[in-house]
């Protein structure tokens, strides 16, 4: 109660702060200063504004605007015919001082837009040794590649498209082919999921990358790693555009079961659907993923009780998990469903398994309720990475909008002033500068000789100590 108090105290000196009385002003206009004038017309017209025409007193208060306008207005027509000898040359020099600062603004804005273009150029050389240094290219091929990039027809920068190179490198990729193929279709995940992908969308990208080699999409479809990789991404932006679930979600969730869906043979776009359903469902992802990984594994290790709970022949539940584990595993979610018993048995197991068994069990009593949506939401995974169009779809779409073309002159400006020519000259010419300002410190030598000294003694003493050892 003390504190809803103070906050009522509070609340109360800050409307005795903002309160004005307008009343006041409006009984002595003439004697009024301006600022209360103006201070009393903004009061009144917020309270206009809160009323309505058939409000009681919305008349009274539509006449003391027009007042104060009128009054206000009269001032201002008075200071106009007033206007001094003194005020026309006091205009006459502000006309010229402000021609004068005008020239110092133009002064100042290029040397400022030199100083912006010396920084770009430093950090566009940064970006080509980060290149080099992830994918083992020359500098040359760098550069090579950096002007390639202008047929890429996008609305992102060079910049950033050198970065998503840097992560090509990281991903292992260092022909410039390899890498060129990563840019064009990480640059299309970045413009059509980037926003949903959330945090650091270049670490993101460089996760679906990631996920192409450990699902073994390319083996799948029988496609090399750009196709692979334009599958996946049609496949996240098909399920999160078609559903509530985010793509980031989706690529965590598929990180942390890739191995396990790898050993039983699960694909990308089934594991996608499971994603999906649970995120719509407002699962944990790591609880969701821990699950279903712990439960998978078990089922290949003890499918006796996973049987029971699908209401399955044992040996028909084995064949089905050896040669389809998804089904099998969609089997027993629906066998789970509304079966306490099984979600008993499933909570002391998970229990066992050193995974928390009351929040896994209610993932899977979750999922358990919702299998049509896993499999409808597997379908639309399935079909799209079949297809593979929809990433560059929603690439075109967002890539030749007002904003995207915006953009894209803004890239093409910017590529004409920073660019490898003037790194170059740059290069040299900063390069000798460097030069002719190093100094050899005089104690060098001195202290090279003392260092040399130092070493000597050591290994004497060394020498000497080990007999020493011996003898003890």
């Amino acid at each position: 109660m003390e504190k809803q108090i103070r906050d009522v105290e509070s609340a109360q000196r800050s409307l005795r702060k903002e309160s004005f009385d307008t009343q006041k002003v409006l009984q002595n206009l003439n004697g009024s200063s301006f600022t209360d004038l103006t201070k009393a017309l903004k009061q009144s017209q917020r309270e206009l504004k809160r009323m309505g025409e058939t409000d009681q007193g919305y008349k009274d208060k539509l006449r003391d605007v027009v007042t104060l306008k009128t009054r206000i207005k009269e001032l201002s027509d008075q200071q106009a015919v007033h206007t001094s000898l003194w005020g026309k040359m006091a205009n006459g020099a502000n006309k010229y001082f402000n021609i004068m600062m005008a020239g110092v603004a133009i002064i100042t804005g290029v040397t400022y837009s030199f100083s912006q273009l010396i920084k770009g150029m430093l950090g566009f050389s940064d970006s080509l040794a980060d290149v080099q240094k992830t994918t083992g290219l020359t500098r040359k091929e760098v550069r090579e590649m950096y002007q390639d990039f202008r047929f890429l027809n996008t609305r992102t920068p060079r910049a950033e498209l050198l970065a998503l190179a840097e992560e090509a490198g990281r991903l292992g990729k260092t022909g410039k082919r390899d890498i060129m193929d990563f840019v064009e279709v990480a640059n299309k995940i970045k413009i059509s999921l980037g926003d949903d992908l959330g945090g650091n969308a270049d670490e993101a990208i460089r996760d679906v990358g990631k996920l192409t080699e450990i699902y073994k999409v390319g083996k799948q479809y029988s496609t090399d790693f750009k196709t692979s990789l334009e599958k996946v991404g049609s496949g996240l932006n098909q399920v999160a555009n078609n559903s509530n679930a985010s793509a980031g979600y989706l690529v965590e969730y598929m990180k942390r079961t890739g191995g396990i869906a790898d050993q039983a043979k699960i694909t990308a776009a089934d594991i996608m659907g499971y994603a999906s359903t649970f995120d719509q469902l407002g699962q944990n992802v790591e609880m969701a993923a821990t699950a279903q990984s712990k439960v998978i594994v078990d089922m290949f290790t003890d499918p006796a009780n996973y049987a029971r709970i699908a209401k399955i022949e044992v040996g028909a539940f084995t064949k089905l998990l050896n040669t389809d584990a998804n089904e099998a595993f969609v089997k027993f979610l629906e066998g789970l469903n509304g079966n306490n018993e099984g979600l008993s048995v499933m909570a002391t197991k998970l229990d066992d398994l050193g995974v928390d068994g009351a929040r896994a069990t209610q993932a899977l009593a979750a999922l358990s309720s919702n299998t049509k949506m896993v499999r409808e939401q597997q379908v639309l995974a399935n079909d799209a990475m079949e297809k593979g169009t929809s990433l560059q779809t929603e690439y075109a779409i967002k890539n030749e909008n007002l904003a995207g073309s915006w953009e894209k002159l803004t890239a093409f400006i910017h590529a004409k002033f920073i660019n490898s020519g003037f790194l170059n000259f740059l290069e040299s010419t900063i390069g000798k500068l460097a030069k002719m300002a190093e100094v050899t410190h005089p104690l060098t030598k001195a202290m090279k000789d003392e260092v040399t000294q130092v070493n000597l003694l050591t290994i004497e003493l060394t020498n000497s100590n080990i007999p020493a050892k011996r003898n003890l």
